[in-house]
């Protein structure tokens, strides 16, 4: 018996933004057109707070197989720029953890998104101290780092 593996081929991801909210994601697909191989689109949602409803928005995920982002594609005869997909992370609300939301959190006290200490995020004096140099003063719960549990620039968070 011969055994073979298949390759994976890599992905990435990328947003385009300003597709028609007429086109279904079959049709998407129709109108593009890309240098990079295109291994699927996948229309946005949009959450209307108003009326608690997810909606089509105006942009679409491309997914595109091989490892680097094309900085643009065809798109209903535009030039459309890609822009970097960030995936949203799931972040505890209560102990600023990663991996878990705050209705699964086992913590028994809550943790300071800015200064880490146990208290809540609300109840923070560290939100009106502003150091000499007119930057806030931060002190991150996951890095020990001189910024926000939520900031994007968090190694943990990267």
């Amino acid at each position: 018996m011969k055994v073979t593996a298949k390759m994976k081929v890599p992905l990435v991801r990328g947003i385009v933004k300003g597709v028609p909210i007429n086109l279904t994601t079959g049709g998407i697909m129709e109108y593009v057109q890309s240098i990079t191989v295109i291994h699927d689109i996948v229309r946005q949602k949009r959450l209307y707070r108003e009326i608690r409803k997810l909606e089509d928005s105006f942009a679409a995920m491309v997914i595109f197989e091989g490892n680097t982002l094309p900085l643009n594609i065809w798109f209903c005869g535009r030039k459309r720029e890609v822009h970097v997909y960030h995936h949203k992370i799931m972040q505890c609300q209560k102990c600023q953890k990663y991996g878990h939301l705050q209705n699964d959190c086992r913590a028994k006290e809550p943790v300071c998104l800015s200064c880490s200490n146990k208290h809540s995020s609300d109840k923070c004096t560290l939100k009106s101290y502003i150091s000499p140099d007119r930057a806030r003063a931060y002190f991150c719960a996951n890095f020990r780092g001189n910024h926000a549990c939520t900031s994007f620039a968090c190694p943990v968070r990267k």
